[in-house]
């Protein structure tokens, strides 16, 4: 069973998946993708295997430095 944090993990790389998806490789994109559809079917029931927690992690890792940098940009465009 998932935990709270997972479960969180989870869901953020879902929504960042469509905002970053570009700041990762395909494999990444995919894995992200496909843990979510896993968690959308079974909840807290699903099963992550350790690879592809790393694998999600560093993604998610990725996707909010991408996301962290267009703020930045924003904001010194907006200045």
């Amino acid at each position: 069973m998932l935990r709270d944090p997972e479960v969180l993990d989870i869901i953020s790389s879902g929504v960042l998946l469509g905002r970053a998806a570009e700041a990762l490789s395909p494999f990444e994109a995919e894995t992200v993708a496909e843990i979510g559809q896993r968690f959308v079917t079974y909840r807290r029931e699903a099963v992550v295997t350790e690879a592809e927690w790393q694998v999600l992690r560093t993604a998610l890792e990725a996707m909010r430095r991408a996301m962290a940098e267009r703020l930045a940009q924003g904001e010194a465009e907006a200045a």
